[in-house]
């Protein structure tokens, strides 16, 4: 997989990272977006999750936490941390690949974007517990939310997108 993904993200990273020791409202980020889609000439969306905020593009997706009440049951550093420790048990194939970058101390949380999102109808999951049952009953062990909008598929497999909900301790 080419990282040229996250040399695009972290051009967009350093571009809205002087704006943001300032809180910043979800308006803002809108308008953040919606100037930096313009002035660079690629279009980055802006989505809000239970306990971040996501920037989409072409071929990245940046996550920064914001300040919530659901933060206690993961949030991008989870996500960041689970996705390290399944590389380390061998299951890291699973999982959309995360990269945490630091700017201006803000924490920003990489990945690749992967296509056919809210598209997979149960198959990523059967498609996994098919290849590898030992690796399906690990990360059913320890990774929680796991439903069909958390999948996408990259390079012709489905990988898991959101992952910050955990079981570890």
């Amino acid at each position: 997989m080419a990282k040229d993904y996250i040399a695009h993200a972290v051009a967009f990273i350093n571009e809205i990272a002087s704006l943001l020791p300032r809180v910043l409202s979800y308006r803002e980020l809108f308008r953040l977006a919606y100037e930096y889609s313009h002035t660079h000439d690629c279009k980055v969306r802006v989505q809000q999750g239970i306990s971040r905020i996501v920037f989409v593009a072409s071929d990245y997706v940046v996550k920064l936490d914001r300040d919530s009440e659901y933060n206690e049951f993961g949030n991008c550093e989870t996500e960041y941390e689970m996705y390290h420790f399944m590389v380390e048990h061998g299951y890291g194939e699973y999982f959309a690949p995360v990269t945490k970058v630091t700017v201006n101390y803000h924490d920003f949380y990489i990945m690749p974007k992967v296509s056919g999102i809210h598209e997979t109808d149960g198959e990523a999951w059967e498609w996994i517990a098919e290849k590898d049952e030992t690796a399906a009953d690990f990360i059913a062990d320890n990774v929680d939310d796991l439903h069909n909008g958390n999948y996408g598929w990259e390079n012709g497999h489905p990988v898991i997108i959101d992952y910050a909900c955990k079981r570890l301790a």
